[in-house]
């Protein structure tokens, strides 16, 4: 069976590893920057997991999370190239991510500091300018940049999910 993704013609390893739950905690946290002026309260999950082989603990919180798990569980933890990305509970067989951001874990695209510098270095240079030509309303249109690599990057994560999703449901 073939335990393995390729994205951009590169390879990555899934792989399992057994494990128990050793802590659980779900909470609401509240956030008080918000905008509508409401007190936001985001569901939370702490979790932590320790192998079974090595006895290290890895401890984890997810916001957002409808993940179920309980002190003692045996799970299998889902590994992308070595990072852990979720878990497998074995008395259910349902599976859990905790995290959302595969290509940020698999160090795909591009690095966020890349994106500002070029909104500071497009400000300047619109700062600078003070003919009203289409040039400049070029330049005022590359200001949504982050908001199309954000997007992007939704749908890039969405994909990753779903060729691990093929992976993980036929374990």
């Amino acid at each position: 069976m073939n335990n393995s993704i390729q994205i951009n013609n590169q390879t990555f390893a899934i792989e399992y590893y057994p494990a128990t739950v050793v802590h659980s905690d779900k909470y609401n946290e509240t956030n008080y920057f918000t905008f509508n002026n409401y007190n936001a309260n985001t569901p939370s999950h702490d979790i932590t997991f320790r192998e079974n082989q090595t006895g290290h603990e890895f401890f984890f919180t997810v916001e957002y999370s409808k993940m179920k798990a309980y002190v003692g569980q045996n799970v299998d933890l889902i590994t992308l190239d070595k990072k852990i990305i979720g878990y497998v509970s074995n008395s259910t067989n349902n599976y859990y991510y905790l995290t959302n951001q595969f290509a940020k874990i698999l160090q795909l695209g591009i690095h966020w500091k890349w994106i500002v510098f070029l909104e500071i270095s497009l400000a300047i240079s619109l700062y600078f300018n003070t003919d009203y030509s289409l040039q400049n309303y070029l330049i005022g249109f590359f200001f949504f940049i982050p908001i199309v690599y954000r997007v992007g990057m939704r749908f890039f994560n969405l994909y990753i999910e779903k060729k691990i999703d093929k992976v993980v449901s036929k374990s």
